[in-house]
Formats: C-alpha cells, sequence, structure tokens
C-alpha cells in the first residue's frame, strides 16, 4: 500500500513540479488568434513587429498552412490593472478607502490604452471602482484593436474580408 502512494506522489511531482515540463496555453492560459491568409505568412517578421509594438509575455507565432496562430499571455499593463481592481473589489466592503486606492492605481496601469484617464479623486470608492473598470474595458477595446490593426497591416489584409479569430483561455 506504501509503494503506490510513493509512486503517485512521485509521478505528482514530475508532472507538476519539474521544470523541464512546457505548459501549453490550455494549462497556463491566455489568448489564442487565428489569421487565415491565402498567402504564406512570415512568422518571423510578424513576430518582430509585434514585439515592437506591444509588450506580449510569451509570443509565440506558428505559420499553418492557411494562415497563422498567434498565442500569448495577456497584456501586462491590463492584467496588472485588472488584478487591482480583483483586490478593490474584495476590499470595497471592509476597506473603502483601500478600495478606491486600488482602483486608482488600477487605471495608472491603463494610461497608454486610454487617454484622457479619468480623475477618481472626487468619487467614492464605489463609483471609483465602477469607472476603474469601464476604463479598464475601454483599455481591453483599445489593445485589441490596435493588435488587430498591427497584424492586418503587417499581413497586408483587409479588416473586412480578414477572417480572424479569437479565443481566450
Amino acid at each position: 500500500m506504501v509503494f503506490p502512494a510513493l509512486l503517485t506522489i512521485l509521478a505528482a511531482f514530475l508532472v507538476f513540479v519539474t521544470p523541464g515540463l512546457t505548459k501549453g496555453l490550455d494549462i497556463e492560459g491566455g489568448t489564442l488568434l487565428i489569421v487565415q491568409t491565402e498567402k504564406p505568412v512570415d512568422a518571423v517578421a510578424l513576430e518582430q513587429a509585434l514585439q515592437q509594438s506591444f509588450s506580449l509575455p510569451e509570443l509565440k507565432i506558428t505559420a499553418t498552412g492557411v494562415g497563422v496562430r498567434i498565442q500569448f499571455k495577456e497584456e501586462p499593463s491590463i492584467a496588472s490593472a485588472q488584478q487591482q481592481l480583483n483586490e478593490a473589489r474584495g476590499l470595497l466592503e471592509s476597506n473603502p478607502g483601500q478600495a478606491k486606492q486600488k482602483a486608482v492605481q488600477a487605471i495608472g496601469f491603463l494610461g497608454q490604452w486610454v487617454s484622457p484617464l479619468p480623475n477618481l479623486s472626487n468619487q467614492s470608492p464605489g463609483e471609483a471602482l465602477e469607472t476603474a473598470s469601464q476604463v479598464l474595458v475601454t483599455a481591453q477595446e483599445q489593445f485589441e484593436r490596435r493588435l488587430q490593426k498591427t497584424i492586418f497591416s503587417i499581413l497586408n489584409l483587409s479588416p473586412e474580408t480578414a477572417r480572424f479569430q479569437k479565443r481566450e483561455v
């Protein structure tokens, strides 16, 4: 009975702790974009252009026979703002002042996507949290628009005729 338990613990260690294992998009989370094209794609040029224009962690681009697959983790400034807002929501009932401060910090991360940023100083903590949430949504939309525009430009595709699929994990 001890031997199977030791084997189970060893197997779990190898699967979850061993640094040599690469976790994929389905386990780690992130975004997968699939763009279908009629012509071959230069994946290296696309990757370089996206790295210059955006801060996309773990960017991976794979050319396929019918287009390109683009994978990346969440954009860091948006991820940081989301984290601050989640913390603010948790603090709103117990510590409204701290929640408002977290909301102010959250929108501070989003200046590259939303301009001008709203002033939350005259708002109540609940209003500040709601405003910061709306700014986050706007920032996510702006990021997605710029990313699509950049991809279409590099691949020389028309937004009206491009076949584009996005999947969040």
